[in-house]
C-alpha cells in the first residue's frame, strides 16, 4: 500500500450504526485549486455529489478538527473568492476552502468528510489515486516545477500567494481544458497586440498619436456622457468611503495628508484630487482630458489649495519637484511608454517623498476567470472598433446595464492597455532609483505599487 493510502483513516462506528460514517482526507492529496480554492479528488468508492441535473444531491459534511464548515453546495467561484469555509462536493471531487483562509497543508488541522450511515468505502480506493501513482499514469508537464514548489511553500508559509509555480497537473479535466483555452485565447491576443504595438511604435509611424488622440477623445466621452461609477464622486456614497480608499492604496494613515503636496497625475474627474483636499493636502492635478478637467473643476468648487491644469504625462512638467506624493491611479500603462511617464512624474518626487501608481497585472497563472476577462475585453474591443462612442455605449449599456456601463466602456477604450507583473514593476522602481518599494491592495488583480525616493536624493 502507498503512504498516501496507509494514512487514510475511517470509522464505520459498527457499534453506533445512527452516528454518520467519517473519512479522513490525507494532507497529502491536497491540491492547490484557484484563489482561496482547495481541490480533492475522491475515487469510484465514494459516492457522488452535486451536478447540473440536481445541485443540492450531496449529504456530505466537511469538518475542520471536527467542527463542521460550510455552507456546502457552494458555487465554485464564491469558494475560490471568498473562502472561509465554503465547499462543493461535486461529482467525485471535492472543492474547498478553510475557516481562516490558511494553506490547509500546513495549518495543522485535520480536515474530514462525514456522510450518511452505510458509506464503507475501502481504504486503498477511497481518494483518487495518490500523488506518486497520478505521476506514474500522468507524467507532470513540468516535473521540476512540481518538486519545487513544495519547498518555496514551506519557506513562504501561510503567506504563499496563488502566484507560486503552476502545475497543470491533477484536478477536473473539464475545468483544465477550460484554463487551457482561455490560456491560449490570451497569448494569442497578446501576440496579435504586441505585433499591432511593434508596427505603431516604429519610428517612421505617427499612427501612434493618432491612438493616444483616439483614447483622450474616448476618455472625454465617458466622462461627459457615462459619468456614473461607483467608485466615483457621481456615487455620493463613495464620498463617505473616499478616505479609507486612499488609506488602503496608499498605505498611509488618513492623518497624514493634512499639509502635504500632492500631484495627482492623469486626475480624471477628480475623485482623488477631491479626497486629498478634503483631507488637508495642497493639491496640484492634471489630465488631458477637458470634459475630465471640467468634471475635476466642478467637484473641487471652493476648496483652498487645489490646482487643476491640463498636461499630458509624457511631456516635460514645469513643477520642478518637491511633491510629498505623487499618485497616478490607472494612467501610465495606457499611455504606450510606461517607463518614460513612470519617470516623468518619478522626477517630481521629493526626497523623503512617495510614489504611487496603479497598472493593469497579468492574469494570475492558475486563473480562468482573469484570463478569460481579458479575453472578452480585447473581442469587444475589436468587434467595437468601428463604432461610433454612442453606439459603443449604447452596446455595453445593454451588456451590462447602467451601473456597469462605465466601467466597460473604459476597459475597451484605450487601444494602448499594458498589463505589468509585479516583478517587472519592481524593476523599474529600482531603477528609478526608488527603495522600500511595496504593493497595496493585494486582494485586487490591479497592481498599487508605492514606492520611496531615498531621503538622501539619491538615484
Amino acid at each position: 500500500m502507498d503512504p498516501a493510502s496507509a494514512a487514510l483513516s475511517y470509522s464505520t462506528h459498527d457499534d453506533l450504526p445512527g452516528l454518520p460514517v467519517e473519512v479522513v482526507i490525507p494532507n497529502g492529496l491536497i491540491r492547490r485549486d484557484e484563489g482561496l480554492g482547495w481541490v480533492v479528488g475522491l475515487g469510484d468508492a465514494f459516492p457522488s455529489g452535486d451536478s447540473e441535473t440536481d445541485q443540492r444531491r450531496s449529504t456530505v459534511e466537511l469538518l475542520e478538527d471536527g467542527r463542521p464548515l460550510g455552507p456546502p453546495h457552494a458555487l465554485h467561484s464564491r469558494i475560490r473568492a471568498h473562502g472561509r469555509g465554503l465547499y462543493s462536493h461535486w461529482d467525485r471531487w471535492l472543492y474547498f476552502s478553510t475557516a481562516d483562509n490558511s494553506d490547509p497543508r500546513r495549518n495543522g488541522r485535520r480536515y474530514s468528510l462525514r456522510g450518511k450511515p452505510g458509506v464503507r468505502p475501502e481504504a486503498g480506493a477511497l481518494f483518487a489515486a495518490s500523488p506518486a501513482a497520478r505521476e506514474e499514469a500522468e507524467p507532470p508537464l513540468f516535473p521540476r516545477l512540481s518538486r519545487l514548489a513544495p519547498h518555496l511553500s514551506a519557506e513562504a508559509g501561510d503567506t504563499a500567494g496563488p502566484d507560486a509555480p503552476f502545475d497543470p497537473a491533477g484536478g477536473d479535466a473539464g475545468r483544465r481544458i477550460r484554463l487551457l483555452e482561455a490560456k491560449v485565447e490570451y497569448l494569442l491576443d497578446e501576440l496579435y497586440a504586441a505585433k499591432s504595438q511593434l508596427r505603431l511604435l516604429t519610428p517612421q509611424s505617427p499612427e501612434i498619436d493618432a491612438v493616444r488622440r483616439h483614447q483622450i477623445a474616448s476618455f472625454d466621452y465617458q466622462w461627459k456622457h457615462l459619468p456614473y461609477h461607483d467608485s466615483f464622486l457621481s456615487n455620493p456614497a463613495w464620498a463617505e468611503t473616499a478616505a479609507a480608499e486612499v488609506e488602503q492604496r496608499s498605505g498611509l494613515p488618513r492623518g497624514w495628508f493634512a499639509g502635504k503636496r500632492i500631484l495627482d497625475c492623469g486626475c480624471g474627474p477628480g475623485r482623488f484630487t477631491w479626497t486629498f483636499a478634503s483631507l488637508g493636502a495642497e493639491v496640484v492635478a492634471f489630465d488631458t482630458s477637458d470634459a475630465g478637467l471640467e468634471a475635476a473643476r466642478q467637484a473641487c468648487r471652493g476648496m483652498d489649495g487645489v490646482t487643476i491644469e491640463r498636461r499630458n504625462i509624457l511631456d516635460p512638467l514645469p513643477y520642478g519637484g518637491g511633491f510629498d506624493l505623487v499618485w497616478s491611479y490607472g494612467v501610465v500603462h495606457i499611455t504606450g511608454d510606461t517607463l518614460g511617464a513612470l519617470r516623468n512624474i518619478a522626477g517630481q518626487v521629493r526626497p523623503g517623498g512617495l510614489l504611487y501608481f496603479m497598472v493593469y497585472g497579468e492574469p494570475q497563472r492558475g486563473s480562468v476567470d482573469e484570463f478569460a476577462y481579458h479575453h472578452e475585453v480585447r473581442t469587444i474591443r475589436q468587434a467595437l472598433s468601428g463604432q461610433s462612442f454612442e453606439r459603443k455605449a449604447e452596446i455595453l449599456r445593454s451588456l451590462q446595464g447602467e451601473r456597469w456601463a462605465q466601467c466597460w466602456f473604459d476597459a475597451i477604450g484605450s487601444e494602448i492597455n499594458d498589463l505589468y507583473t509585479e516583478e517587472e514593476l519592481r524593476r523599474l522602481l529600482s531603477q528609478l532609483g526608488f527603495a522600500g518599494i511595496r504593493r497595496t491592495m493585494p486582494q485586487e488583480n490591479s497592481l498599487n505599487m508605492v514606492a520611496a525616493r531615498p531621503a538622501d536624493g539619491g538615484g
